[in-house]
């Protein structure tokens, strides 16, 4: 059998359906048994077994196998068995427990949760990628047996180890670096070099992937080759490395990925077979997928599995456009063999004519100027374009999936990367030995450790340099999937296409090699510009207990509000990589309602963003209320925004914003309004687009809510009704009074609150009344962001729909 591994595969391809139609179904129906039983969370009593345990900064996740729960009375009388759950801990510590020891425990169980707003990590399916669906916050837990996994226990004790020691010898920032991309763990890596790294395209070296594996691998071979051990010494000697080396760090997919390649090469090189790329890319797909079904959909396993494609099957097709097909680079090859049989003739003269006979152990360029520096040039040359090529086939082949996760893309990665995977082999080699020597307290420790320093400063430097360069980092936002599986589909046909000229053809013509250059460079522009945006769309965001509402027409964004009081960096995990999601990279207009945190603490992460030239904020509106009323928050946000540079305008009763179709008109409050409260000066906008009408009343009450009820009634030019209103004060029981509602009349009604928020909002008097007029009611708890939308005209339906839909962004149910 000429390749009996590809049948290999196709037996574990088959196991894997099986497992999808069958085992996969029952693990939902009893998923989906226990998701009836509760809302999002419920306290219960636990007891399971411990897998892994990893240290985060402020707290510790353990995962747990084998899990049982019991929820309260009211719930389920009984014990349901849910498989794997994290257990997060903020009073434990990464020593309270061993692996293997079960325990139980009390505490909230969780749903884990979609992401709520478009760009927003999605914590379902990070972790369903594991097989795990629950988290439970512990509240207490206790040792009910002792029993541990001496392995797993002994390996972790060496990974804390080494992380001392890299702590000792290293600052912070290069410790939590070498710590991530030796040992897996990134509980220190410091967030603004692993988001340094990322704007860069270097972010691939803080994981453990296949450069890391063949690395560590090859380090190894070739020293056991200098020991003379015996065959298959060396092989299984190496294999139990990366097994024991791959239970410390976590078994992640692109971890698994590497492992079960480089085991297959290896095995390859010990029977005397050829290693097939292709092969053992799909027996280590099936493997890890029987394992994890799920993983197939996350992005370390898209982007690991593309990285390699990329290699494998792009890089043959570069080639053939620089040399020709096979048949001229075979001629190539042939003609640089006799120039440098030539030059090695011409060498040897010169040797014997300086040196005379000159010892055959030492190379023949060391023994002559010329041969030295023409092979010196050889390698450099063999280098760059080896490493050009390939960063080029990955880019072409991760780029889409890329702008899918992500939403941006660095513009200068393939000549960074060029700089730094040379160094990448020096510094995983040197930190691994500077581990060791500093466990065994070698004098020459401080030395290694020194020369990482000077790597990664290097790193650091260039990364910072590159990042103030123009147009390093492009943010098109989120390509639409059809666009994708377009590119996909032009790129793997032209590759075949390419490699079946390449082989079947003995000449590979210039304007053909141009066709796919051209494609290539079609595709990029089609996966960057053409973007589905919707003619006009107003989002209110799913902030938790604040408020956030994105504006967007075909050519301005605003911006109102952006805070809240329950959930921590708003503006970096919600509002920033929702901005992200849309391409969105200035925003035109910024408006605050009023200063409370809930409303502007996200606005100025915001602000502080622009200044580190992440996003540009051109315009700060803010109403000006009477001086007793500007406080603390309401200063700093002004001196900030002056600080940044935006530029600052007052917002008044009877002003109005004009962009295309849309209009903004302020409806409240005048200059110096004298308010009961800082809510009641809430800046209240009446937004028109077309003949559609949006409310959005901040945290409007009191004596504020009057003023806007007396200017309702008064300007003719306002809508009779509206069609949308955004409730005020997150609905609390005192906002939105019968007589205001009367006057609004909305057709549907838009809360934004946090999930069991401890004002009870929203409250149910306010809902009463919201139904009294029936209107329909749409609450950010129940449907995460919400978005009033005007599709653009598709290209199959010309016809003008200028017709407004209201689109959830996820349920949690």
């Amino acid at each position: 059998m000429k390749r009996p591994m590809v049948w290999g595969v196709g037996l574990l391809f088959l196991c894997f359906l099986i497992r999808i139609t069958f085992f996969n179904k029952q693990v939902q129906k009893e998923q989906y048994c226990l998701d009836a039983l509760f809302d999002r969370e419920a306290f219960c009593n636990a007891i399971g077994t411990i897998e892994q345990i990893e240290q985060k900064k402020n707290s510790v996740f353990i995962y747990l196998k084998d899990v049982s729960i019991q929820l309260p009375s009211q719930l389920d009388q009984g014990i349901c068995s849910i498989g794997h759950v994290i257990m997060t801990s903020n009073t434990l510590t990464s020593s309270s427990y061993n692996h293997g020891n079960q325990i139980r425990i009390q505490g909230k169980l969780k749903k884990l949760l979609p992401a709520q707003n478009p760009g927003q990590f999605d914590e379902r399916s990070y972790y369903r990628e594991q097989n795990i669906f629950y988290k439970i916050e512990e509240q207490n837990s206790f040792c009910i047996s002792n029993t541990k996994n001496s392995l797993k226990v002994t390996l972790f004790s060496f990974k804390q180890h080494m992380k001392k020691i890299y702590r000792k010898y290293l600052n912070p920032k290069d410790s939590g670096v070498v710590t991530a991309m030796l040992l897996g763990d990134r509980s220190a890596l410091d967030s603004e070099i692993k988001e340094l790294y990322q704007q860069n395209g270097i972010g691939h070296i803080l994981a453990i992937s296949g450069l890391h594996i063949s690395i560590l691998s090859m380090a190894l071979y070739r020293l056991f080759q200098k020991l003379c051990l015996p065959r298959p010494i060396p092989f299984c000697l190496i294999v139990f490395f990366l097994f024991l080396y791959g239970i410390m760090t976590g078994f992640s997919v692109s971890t698994s990925r590497a492992i079960i390649m480089m085991c297959m090469f290896l095995l390859a090189k010990e029977i005397g077979r050829s290693y097939d790329t292709i092969t053992a890319l799909a027996l280590s797909a099936m493997i890890i997928l029987i394992q994890k079904p799920y993983a197939v959909f996350s992005v370390g396993f898209l982007l690991s599995y593309g990285a390699v494609l990329g290699v494998v099957l792009i890089i043959p097709v570069c080639k053939g456009i620089v040399l020709g097909s096979h048949h001229e680079q075979d001629h190539y090859y042939r003609k640089r063999l006799r120039k440098e049989r030539e030059q090695e003739s011409s060498w040897k003269i010169k040797e014997e004519r300086h040196f005379g006979a000159v010892s055959k152990k030492i190379p023949r360029f060391l023994c002559c100027k010329e041969a030295f520096f023409a092979h010196l040039k050889k390698k450099c040359l063999h280098m760059f374009g080896s490493l050009l090529l390939a960063s080029i086939s990955i880019s072409m082949m991760t780029t889409p999936l890329l702008l899918w996760f992500f939403y941006e893309l660095p513009t200068y990665s393939i000549l960074i990367n060029l700089l730094v995977l040379p160094a990448v082999s020096f510094l995983v080699i040197l930190s691994a030995l500077g581990g060791l020597a500093g466990i065994l307290s070698f004098p020459f420790t401080k030395g290694i450790f020194s020369l990482i320093h000077c790597i990664l400063a290097g790193y650091d430097t260039l990364c910072r340099v590159t990042r103030k360069l123009p147009f390093s980092l492009l943010t098109p936002g989120q390509p639409p999937l059809e666009t994708i599986v377009f590119y996909y589909v032009i790129l793997f046909f032209m590759i075949f296409l390419i490699r079946k000229i390449l082989y079947e053809q003995e000449h590979f013509p210039f304007w053909k090699r141009n066709i796919f250059v051209m494609v290539c460079m079609f595709l990029m522009i089609l996966l960057f510009s053409y973007r589905k945006k919707a003619a006009f769309s107003c989002t209110m965001l799913d902030v938790g207990q604040g408020n956030g509402i994105l504006i967007q027409t075909a050519k301005k964004t605003i911006l109102v509000d952006g805070g809240s009081s329950d959930v921590t960096e708003v503006g970096k995990y919600r509002l920033l990589p929702c901005l992200k999601y849309y391409g969105i990279t200035c925003i035109d207009a910024m408006i605050m309602t009023h200063a409370d945190t809930d409303h502007i603490s996200g606005q100025l992460e915001l602000i502080e963003m622009m200044q580190k030239g992440q996003l540009t904020i051109t315009t700060y509106l803010l109403p000006q209320p009477e001086q007793s009323l500007q406080d603390s928050n309401y200063k700093k946000i002004v001196a900030e925004a002056k600080k940044a540079g935006i530029t600052l305008q007052y917002l008044h009763k009877k002003e109005q914003l004009t962009i295309g179709d849309l209009s903004l008109y302020c409806v409240h409050p005048e200059k110096n309004f004298c308010a009961d409260s800082a809510n009641a000066y809430s800046t209240t906008l009446s937004l028109q687009w077309k003949k559609y009408s949006i409310l959005l009343t901040g945290d409007l009450e009191k004596n504020g809510e009057e003023a806007v009820l007396e200017e309702l009634q008064k300007n003719p030019s306002l809508p009779a009704r509206y069609d949308f209103l955004q409730v005020p004060h997150h609905g609390s029981k005192n906002a939105g009074s019968e007589v205001f509602l009367q006057k609004v009349l909305p057709k549907v009604s838009l809360i934004s609150c946090g999930y069991q928020n401890r004002y009870g909002h929203p409250h149910a008097e306010l809902l009463e009344r919201l139904k009294k007029i029936d209107s329909h009611i749409y609450t950010t708890p129940a449907s995460g962001a919400i978005s009033i939308k005007e599709e653009p005209k598709s290209l199959l339906n010309r016809k003008k729909d200028d017709s407004l839909k209201i689109e959830t962004f996820c349920k949690y149910t």
